[in-house]
């Protein structure tokens, strides 16, 4: 194995590799600070300053964003009122991401004796990410765990003393955001490819088995901290020990695997067509040159079925997991252990790492267009809501947003080419509208959220429905409803539909 060090980068190639990584980094997050969009939770953050972390068992999340955002902390461990300090906090993202890179490429080089370029690069360009990155105040911390998480695994590389150090570095990446740990079970199958060419099967398990308790060592500390020392959701609570659990992490590892098989739309079955055929060619060519095929075999196997779990890792093990593109991780894993196959049989075959690195890229650009459209005719819409609302004195009232805004007409077609888009792009509905209207400087408007929706739903319909409420303003677009002691604003739709609905 080839030393190296991660910290002294005096090596003119080092340094050229992190400048790269970085730049790259930062090229693919662009296109979301161009966007500049006050993205879900941001809305309510913006006005409330508002931490709400440390209930979903991410304390050191809240830590990290009050000292990079230069929020502060007293002496006592308040946290201050939460600033907005974007694009700078996406720039940190681009850092983490590049760091990330640097330190996974840094790791290859001790494991194979070279970096290879484009499969650590993909580790940093997972499109996946975009959901996490178009958070301004949540995505440093996000993608700290991510840095943190593949630092953690390439440890043992470096430095002694991994059996500690590694886990509590996971501990804290568990801290920061949870998802971001799946990371590690994926590398653990890169891993075991990597070494199987000149590894015995009994040190290839011996070093699943290391790998494996240095993460669940991690999981199982984290779990006793929150329930011992901090009070968390119903996201950190764990399915029940019987059948009907068993059924629901199966029923989770589904739902994530699923969510990640949207992303394989059919204007992306060329491209990743052409990687997955250079990949099996490379696979057989390394089949050929293997003495112990059946071994081969096993490991690449069982490296995809870890590939696989990583997708949801522990998470699928939750009473209630939040299915989401932003909390699958480790998606871009399967691309890196493609093009570490290809590496494995000619080191110019790992230039195919060009095509998923240039699908994360385009994504990235496609997303911050339609996202900036949609938020741009988000805005005109409810400056048209506000106007309405000033012209006939609508004041002090308490105001209810129903409905969806439509899909702005510049984002059919990115929304329609790409389903990831589609779905990380919605129109403003709910809340979310009620942030976009507060945004405008109109007072009362009221945040509603799911739970609450569900048992103000006979309300709603009493006030538009069984009573004659005022009409104030109706178009295609939205209209304004007057009852007795509130405002309804309905999206795309009016009364009559509303109620036949």
């Amino acid at each position: 194995m080839k030393k190296t060090s991660l910290f002294k980068i005096s090596m003119p190639e080092q340094k050229s590799e992190l400048i790269w990584f970085i730049l790259i980094s930062l090229f693919f997050v662009y296109p979301l600070i161009h966007a500049d969009i006050y993205y879900r939770d941001d809305l309510t953050r913006v006005v409330q300053g508002a931490y709400i972390w440390d209930s979903l068992g991410r304390n050191l999340a809240s830590y990290v964003t009050a000292v990079l955002s230069g929020s502060g902390i007293s002496m006592t461990g308040q946290k201050f009122t939460l600033v907005d300090i974007a694009p700078l906090s996406q720039i940190y993202v681009g850092l983490f991401l590049g760091l990330t890179a640097y330190v996974f490429n840094e790791y290859l080089k001790v494991q194979t004796g070279k970096g290879i370029f484009w499969a650590s690069l993909l580790i940093a360009l997972n499109p996946f990410f975009i959901s996490n990155i178009l958070y301004r105040y949540d995505s440093p911390a996000m993608t700290l765990g991510v840095l943190l998480t593949v630092f953690a695994f390439c440890y043992a590389s470096f430095f002694k003393r991994s059996a500690i150090v590694t886990p509590l570095l996971l501990i804290a990446v568990l801290f920061l955001y949870q998802p971001m740990a799946n990371i590690f079970i994926g590398l653990i199958a890169i891993e075991i490819i990597i070494l199987s060419t000149r590894c015995s099967a009994s040190i290839l398990f011996k070093t699943f088995v290391v790998r494996s308790a240095q993460f669940i060592s991690s999981y199982i500390a984290y779990y006793i901290l929150i329930k011992l020392f901090f009070n968390v959701s119903s996201r950190s609570e764990l399915v029940s020990l019987n059948y009907s659990g068993f059924i629901n992490v199966i029923d989770n590892f589904i739902s994530y695997g699923h969510a990640s098989k949207l992303f394989l739309h059919y204007s992306l079955k060329v491209p990743i067509l052409i990687f997955l055929f250079v990949t099996v060619i490379a696979f057989l060519m390394c089949l050929w040159r293997t003495k112990d095929k059946l071994k081969f075999c096993c490991i690449s196997l069982v490296s995809v079925v870890l590939l696989f779990l990583s997708l949801a890792g522990p998470l699928a093990i939750l009473s209630e997991p939040l299915v989401d593109y932003r909390v699958i991780s480790s998606f871009y894993l399967f691309f890196v252990f493609g093009v570490l196959i290809c590496a494995m049989a000619h080191p110019k075959m790992a230039l195919i790492g060009i095509i998923p690195a240039i699908i994360a890229i385009n994504t990235s650009y496609l997303s911050g267009m339609a996202l900036k459209n949609q938020r741009d005719f988000d805005e005109n819409l409810f400056t048209l809501i506000q106007k309405d609302l000033l012209d006939n004195n609508i004041d002090g009232i308490d105001i209810y947003i129903l409905g969806s805004a439509p899909v702005a007409p510049h984002a059919v077609i990115a929304n329609n080419k790409n389903k990831f888009i589609e779905t990380i792009n919605p129109p403003a509905a709910g809340w979310q509208a009620a942030g976009l209207l507060r945004e405008k400087g109109v007072a009362n408007v009221q945040y509603i959220f799911s739970a609450e929706f569900t048992s103000l739903k006979d309300v709603f319909k009493k006030d538009l429905c069984d009573e004659v409420p005022q009409e104030v303003s109706k178009n295609a677009l939205y209209s304004i409803y007057l009852s007795v002691d509130k405002v309804y604003i309905l999206l795309s739709t009016n009364q009559i539909k509303y109620c036949a609905a």
